[in-house]
């Protein structure tokens, strides 16, 4: 089986009349080799049994074992390569086969809590196939790719069978949108949109239906009423996306984008609690869990590139005047709404605090938190600090770089009197009290990399020399925000600890309690320290090597002292960054 996914809608046109004579649908089979990967979002362990036993899991399925076993030596790579044309569908992705996809595990356990039965599966790919046809014959006649016809069809219908076989998961077939996945207690839901889009129907009325002819400019009222239908839909095409416009993406999903991500998000944190039962079948190997566990946390690292382009954004629309000379309603352009803004802010600052959110794996499963791939013999236990850290500072460097903060500026100074967008001033509070607002004063280590990376991002806008004046101030005033912060913090820090920091929890003879170290003696005479957690029988029999004295007791060196004594050493490190910032 393939791993290229690429299809093909061609047309032969008669040049003369725009009549096609000729098309011809081309899909290679890659398409049910991802999707048969996808469906670990949906069915227990399913591609599990695929790469394990491929000969066995071919007949069960339908598939052909022998066309599996033949393309098992392609390259494995793990970015998926889209290509696309503006009036031909070519879709290519590069997928390995084995090996690194089994991160998989199934989302339905979360949300159905039961895998899939065969003929659910059969049907699953039906639908996908039926989706992907749907989208070439769009191409044959004549239409192009429309990032936002999933902006067309409200969250709520997306997840409810009967409004969504009505009016599909996206308002346009020529729209790339992911494989719907239930939330709980759902039991049914259109994995691939089932119908031709609202977008889809009046843009293929508007380019067939049999009108009068009228001179130029004038238009049929025919047409001029699909017109007027059409501009209830959003549009963006190839050459738009990945640009100012958030909403013009392909694999967003649901006319409010954020709220999906939150629930993709929700749903990861549900999966991780139980992610030991369903990425490992038994007999199997915990490296899947190890990948399952990670992918999670890829995922959430994708959920944030997404978040980013919120910030700043522009909403950006083909509007045309009216018939009558009249100038469209709306204008062409606008900022992204302050609250959708916020939101994207909240869910960035919730993301570099993934356990918080339950993103990473819970503390029973860490011993089995390894990663690597049983075909190839490779095994590596997973650092997840380092994984958290990676996560931190993705964010917090990409929420404040120049270009995003120019983009912010940008959508500030779009439109005079108007005040639904995110002031740039409203950006910098946003950003730092959200990462740092009262975190100084937490001896969370974590807590400790965000404050860092937050205060070196300021450093790098506040020194940029390119960025306009505005910028560098807003910049300069919230390190010094942050400088005074830290400096309350080091003085109350340097207080705590003026005073000795061993303290006496016994006397000789007599039991006392400590967690930390415990040493034993008088004066300037101490025994070595011994480590303590609980209780301490402060004899010299204990200890020894110590002089006989009088007023011999034991102290306490208490961890708390000690994480103090660190926290006391970060605060440092961080007035050193803040060196040189009036």
């Amino acid at each position: 089986m393939s791993d290229y996914i690429v299809s093909m809608g061609i047309a032969k046109v008669d040049s003369r009349s725009g009549e096609i004579i000729k098309s011809d649908i081309m899909m290679s089979d890659g398409w049910v080799q991802y999707w048969l990967q996808e469906l670990d979002h949906y069915a227990i362990n399913m591609t599990h049994q695929i790469h394990a036993q491929r000969a066995a899991a071919a007949v069960t399925s339908g598939l052909d074992g022998e066309a599996w076993e033949r393309g098992s030596g392609s390259s494995r790579q793990s970015q998926r390569q889209i290509l696309r044309a503006a009036h031909a569908s070519v879709r290519e992705e590069q997928t390995p086969k084995k090996g690194a996809r089994a991160e998989g595990f199934s989302m339905l356990s979360i949300g159905a809590k039961r895998g899939m039965t065969l003929e659910e599966q059969e049907d699953l790919l039906g639908q996908g196939v039926k989706d992907v046809v749907m989208h070439e014959v769009g191409h044959i006649l004549g239409l192009r790719h429309n990032f936002k016809g999933s902006m067309g069809v409200s969250y709520e219908c997306v997840f409810d069978y009967a409004c969504s076989s009505v009016h599909g998961t996206t308002a346009s077939v020529m729209d790339y949108v992911p494989m719907n996945i239930p939330q709980e207690g759902q039991a049914k839901i259109h994995a691939f949109t089932p119908v031709i889009g609202g977008y889809d129907k009046l843009a293929i009325q508007y380019g067939y239906k049999v009108v009068e002819e009228l001179p130029w400019p004038m238009l049929a009222q025919e047409l001029v009423s699909i017109l007027e239908e059409g501009s209830k839909y959003d549009t963006c095409y190839d050459n738009d996306e990945g640009y100012e416009d958030p909403a013009c993406m392909a694999y967003d999903f649901t006319g409010d984008p954020l709220r999906y991500m939150d629930h993709q998000l929700k749903t990861y944190a549900e999966a991780q609690k139980v992610m030991l039962q369903m990425a490992v079948q038994p007999g199997g190997s915990t490296l899947y869990y190890g990948n399952a566990a990670t992918a999670v946390l890829s995922g959430a690292m994708s959920v944030a590139s997404i978040l980013l382009d919120w910030i700043g954004g522009i909403s950006n629309m083909y509007a045309h005047r009216a018939m009558d000379g009249s100038p469209p309603l709306g204008g062409s352009r606008r900022p992204v709404a302050l609250s959708q803004q916020k939101k994207a802010i909240d869910m960035l600052a919730q993301l570099v605090r993934p356990d918080r959110m339950g993103l990473t794996p819970p503390g029973s499963s860490l011993p089995y938190f390894v990663w690597g791939d049983p075909q190839y013999g490779y095994l590596r236990s997973v650092d997840l600090g380092e994984k958290i850290c990676a996560i931190q500072s993705y964010v917090i460097s990409n929420m404040l770089t120049a270009d995003r903060v120019l983009q912010v500026l940008e959508q500030e100074r779009l439109l005079v009197d108007y005040s639904d967008y995110l002031s740039l001033d409203e950006y910098f509070r946003l950003v730092v009290d959200s990462l740092i607002g009262d975190g100084i004063e937490d001896t969370e280590h974590r807590e400790w990399n965000i404050q860092s990376y937050t205060i070196n991002a300021l450093k790098g806008l506040w020194s940029d020399g390119s960025l306009p004046a505005s910028v560098s101030a807003s910049a300069g005033y919230w390190l010094n925000h942050a400088k005074v912060l830290v400096e309350a913090a080091y003085a109350r820090s340097s207080a705590a600890t003026a005073a000795p920091a061993w303290r006496q929890v016994a006397s000789e003879g007599q039991a006392g309690a400590c967690t930390g170290f415990v040493r034993f003696g008088a004066a300037d005479q101490w025994s070595k320290m011994h480590r303590a957690s609980g209780n301490v029988s402060c004899v010299a029999e204990a200890f020894g090597g110590v002089q006989a004295a009088s007023g011999r007791a034991c102290h306490c060196l208490s961890e708390e002292a000690h994480g103090e004594g660190l926290f006391r050493e970060h605060l440092a490190l961080l007035r050193r960054d803040l060196a040189g910032v009036p």
